[in-house]
């Protein structure tokens, strides 16, 4: 039998490419998944202690993801500071009276951090307005958290409401 090699450089060629392109859909997929390139606003919260956390660690408010943990360090008080990043998109829901509440499941052990809107006179979450200047909390603010006093005393109060899935209220 006789081989001829005369087109072997235009089909590996062409398969080459094609490799190329779908290394390059990938990447780009990957990157628009991830929201790398979403503008963000930073906030801050304070947590007891850093089990389960990283810089992979979600933000959900109602099922979504509003944000990600950005960085974490242990501070002089030996508590866990933890930056956030909130994306653009939902930056209308920080509002002054919000908390920040630490869910872990206990099936998986996978932990995320929960956004709780304040509650209002007639205990329904407070809808922010989009036309009211300064009734959003600035960007690089505090937003408390169930692990310390003052996110403990906003649930006390019943100035907030703790949420989440049925296991883990269970387990609480």
């Amino acid at each position: 039998m006789n081989f001829k090699f005369r087109q072997t450089d235009r089909i590996v060629g062409f398969f080459v490419f094609i490799a190329l392109i779908i290394l390059i859909a990938s990447l780009i997929m990957i990157v628009v998944s991830r929201k790398m390139f979403v503008k963000t606003y930073s906030f801050r919260t304070k947590l007891s202690d850093a089990s389960g956390l990283s810089t992979s660690t979600s933000l959900n408010f109602k099922g979504y993801e509003i944000g990600r943990v950005k960085d974490f360090f242990l501070d002089e008080r030996n508590n866990i500071d933890v930056e956030l990043a909130i994306f653009e998109e939902y930056r209308n829901k920080i509002v002054p009276g919000s908390a920040i509440y630490r869910q872990t499941n206990p099936i998986t052990g996978a932990t995320s951090l929960v956004f709780l809107l304040p509650l209002s006179t007639t205990n329904e979450p407070v809808t922010p307005s989009f036309g009211e200047s300064g009734f959003l909390l600035e960007e690089g603010m505090y937003i408390p958290s169930l692990d310390m006093k003052n996110g403990q005393q906003l649930l006390e109060e019943k100035l907030i409401e703790k949420s989440g899935d049925s296991v883990s209220l269970i387990f609480d």
